[in-house]
């Protein structure tokens, strides 16, 4: 079978392709990505090709700050179509934000999995049982995400879909990458939406200064705190707040300072700051994370069993952060109500709250029980054989745009 993977080039949506697009290509199957020439040498590393875009400009069209731009995605959707005729792939793979891929293979007639985040962005009956807040965000999300859809499908003269329905943004299969324990039953969601569990992947290459700084934390007898503070676009950021509330401490901090909106300025020895941090090694060995509650941080503390601090800002942040909370494995700050003496306060809880301690790892032993990457690849294998592999082959489409 053929899968053609494509997905914003952003480590939260690479990664998980990356890790079920290994699991495919080791039982046999082709694999294929359709994204930006910046991933390049990240999937040659992994042994899995790319077919990038021609550079015809300095853009990236695949960049995630521009996911709901209609020319952006027009692009991808171009580029997908393009790669899809030569390598008629039986599944196209996307992701939650991945409006191009269902554009894609609607116009194609080829069956398209999403690979979802950690908790279900969409309204159901559940919903009106939630609180008003819940509510409305969920389906205040749902039609401005149908809306964005359409703008898109209208350049392809595809017909406008009602605002009332989550299922046009779920492909044929939906990957939710989450538990029952956290999430709810399943019962409550459309037949597409299958839970997969985390479905992290990271590259298993060493860094020695990393692991140096992680075993100096052991013989200072000092706890990990691992921070991903990452974007709260027009929300007050609450890292500078918490770097005076760590002094306190005896801690050390790994951060990661990716797509982080507020500067890091100067720290002491005892922060250990990267772009990008192996998340998986430090959790090992953490105490307590504190994060902005988005998928890919919040998953690796859960799979780790680390107890949370949680300030979230937009998209799926505060509904991750409540299902959390709910559990008992996180504790929960607005950004507007983050300020030094509450994130001190709040972070000594969970560091020493034995309670909290051991949801999280309860939490740990239900994701424990999921073979994410093993399981999403055998509902994708589905997903091709219910279909009838080779199907995708078809006459080329006429440019519509």
């Amino acid at each position: 079978m053929r899968f053609l993977f494509t997905c914003l080039s952003s480590r939260g949506f690479v990664n998980p392709a990356i890790g079920i697009a290994k699991m495919l290509a080791a039982r046999g199957h082709d694999i294929l990505f359709a994204s930006d020439a910046s991933l390049e040498t990240q999937l040659s590393e992994q042994d899995l090709p790319l077919s990038p875009p021609a550079q015809t400009s300095h853009v990236n069209g695949f960049d995630v700050s521009f996911w709901a731009d209609p020319l952006h995605v027009a692009f991808q959707v171009k580029h997908i179509e393009a790669v899809a005729e030569q390598f008629t792939p039986d599944v196209i793979v996307g992701h939650a934000l991945g409006l191009a891929a269902l554009v894609a293979g609607e116009r194609l007639q080829i069956p398209v999995g999403v690979v979802g985040l950690a908790t279900y962005l969409w309204p159901t009956a559940e919903s009106r049982l939630a609180s008003s807040e819940d509510r409305r965000r969920k389906q205040g999300r749902q039609s401005a995400m149908l809306r964005h859809f359409n703008t898109i499908r209208s350049l392809f003269s595809l017909p406008e879909i009602g605002l009332d329905s989550e299922r046009p943004l779920l492909g044929n299969l939906f990957l939710l990458r989450t538990v029952e324990a956290l999430e709810g039953a399943v019962s409550n969601f459309p037949e597409q939406v299958h839970m997969v569990g985390a479905c992290l992947w990271e590259t298993d290459i060493v860094d020695p200064e990393l692991e140096a700084w992680l075993d100096a934390a052991c013989d200072a007898d000092e706890v990990v705190i691992y921070v991903q503070p990452g974007r709260l676009f027009d929300r007050p950021h609450f890292w500078p707040s918490l770097l005076t509330a760590l002094e306190g401490l005896p801690a050390r901090v790994a951060l990661t300072s990716d797509r982080m909106d507020c500067d890091v300025g100067p720290v002491s020895a005892k922060v250990f700051s990267r772009p990008h941090i192996q998340q998986g090694r430090v959790l090992k060995k953490a105490s307590a994370a504190v994060l902005t509650a988005n998928t890919t941080a919040t998953l690796g503390a859960l799979v780790a069993g680390v107890p949370i601090l949680l300030v979230p800002g937009g998209g799926e942040q505060p509904d991750i952060a409540e299902r959390c909370e709910s559990a008992g494995i996180a504790r929960v700050i607005q950004p507007q109500d983050a300020s030094c003496d509450r994130l001190a306060d709040e972070l000594r809880i969970v560091l020493e709250d034995r309670l909290m301690r051991s949801a999280a790892k309860r939490m740990a032993e239900r994701f424990a029980l999921i073979d994410g990457r093993s399981t999403a690849a055998t509902l994708l294998e589905h997903l091709a054989s219910s279909q009838g592999a080779g199907h995708g082959r078809r006459e080329p489409i006429a440019a519509c745009i």
